[in-house]
């Protein structure tokens, strides 16, 4: 792809459900709305209005990136099904990239001075998602769903900023202080801006297929009759 790249962001994975249009590196059109619930009803129609904003049009994209995760199960689903469908009607690439390296990019990217982010995603349930990143935005660990006895395994002995939604649930986890938090969500205009740099960078981005740390609490009903059977041992 040339630097003149045109890219559709979507995010929905976390609290907010937010939308970006980038042209050549540039944000020409951004959508943010925190909500919790909702994702399904107001993405069509704020993908629209971005879209319409930029100038830019469905067969001009040359790309469509997405969150795959992590993040709450309902809203990454609505995500990912969006920019497929998109994608699928346009002849576009789908990409995906995870929620904790838009949150630990959005920091590096508002700082002089870089440091190690801890990047902490609320998943809805009791155990926040963490993953550490140096102040070169490489990732140092793995993402887990981190418990007070497992937030060891992704810590550094750097100084770090806590960054995300999930700051609230990962702070009390923590065996010290972070140099600063900032509670943010992941916001698409950061993630088109990242994917444009890997881009034209040649740094290949993986395609837009969940990232599921853990299971989802629910279930389709197939998945529940088999478990069924399974117990009765049919």
């Amino acid at each position: 792809m040339v630097d003149r790249q045109k890219l559709l962001a979507v995010e929905t994975a976390t609290g907010a459900c937010s939308v970006a249009v980038s042209a050549g590196g540039v944000i020409v059109a951004r959508l943010y709305q925190e909500m919790r619930r909702g994702q399904s009803e107001h993405l069509i129609g704020m993908i629209d209005t971005a879209m319409t904003e930029s100038g830019v049009s469905f067969p001009e994209l040359d790309g469509i990136v997405v969150t795959r995760g992590p993040g709450a199960f309902t809203g990454l689903r609505i995500g990912l099904a969006t920019a497929r469908a998109i994608g699928l009607a346009s002849g576009k690439l789908v990409f995906g990239m995870t929620t904790t390296e838009v949150i630990a990019a959005g920091v590096q990217r508002a700082s002089d001075d870089p440091h190690f982010v801890l990047a902490a995603v609320d998943g809805r349930r009791a155990e926040p998602y963490v993953q550490m990143f140096g102040p070169d935005g490489i990732p140092c660990s793995d993402i887990i769903a981190a418990t007070a006895d497992s937030m060891a395994e992704v810590l550094t002995d750097a100084p770090f900023i806590l960054a995300g939604d999930g700051c609230d649930k990962a702070e009390p986890m923590l065996p010290r202080a972070p140099l600063q938090r900032i509670d943010a969500m992941p916001d698409a205009a950061e993630m088109a801006l990242l994917a444009h740099q890997r881009l034209v960078s040649g740094i290949e981005l993986p395609p837009a297929e969940p990232l599921y740390i853990r299971p989802p609490d629910a279930v389709t009903q197939a998945d529940a009759e088999a478990a069924r059977r399974a117990k009765r041992g049919e």
